[in-house]
């Protein structure tokens, strides 16, 4: 784990993820929707509280830079391949929710906006 955040920090730009708590947000390299290695670990507590019944909400984000357009439909593909890993994982369709968020555009750094956010709610 260490390792891989070393090579993170040299790489920005490689697919990553961060766990914080029921939230976990995958960044995605510039126009691909490769998840990162290592999600299923990363999504452990998301699918312990699916298990239990609780719902996921799914959000796509996107960077400034290029075409708008082609960036919102990146964005949604993204959160589509997220998605498509937790139904992969067991995860009831029912319980998960892919949301538009009020902004799509992301503050910070560009690397830091190309995420999707997956989190565990009541």
């Amino acid at each position: 784990r260490r390792q891989f955040e070393i090579v993170q920090q040299q790489y920005p730009d490689m697919p990553h993820y961060e766990v914080d708590g029921n939230r976990v947000k995958f960044f995605f390299a510039k126009g691909k929707t490769d998840v990162a290695p290592g999600a299923q670990e990363a999504l452990a507590t998301v699918l312990e509280g699916a298990k239990a019944g609780q719902r996921i909400r799914i959000s796509g984000f996107h960077d400034a830079t290029g075409d708008a357009a082609l960036n919102v439909e990146l964005a949604k593909r993204r959160a589509v391949a997220v998605r498509d890993l937790l139904l992969k994982l067991g995860v009831d369709e029912a319980l998960l929710e892919l949301v538009k968020p009020e902004h799509t555009l992301a503050n910070g750094s560009n690397d830091k906006a190309r995420r999707v956010e997956v989190l565990l709610i009541d």
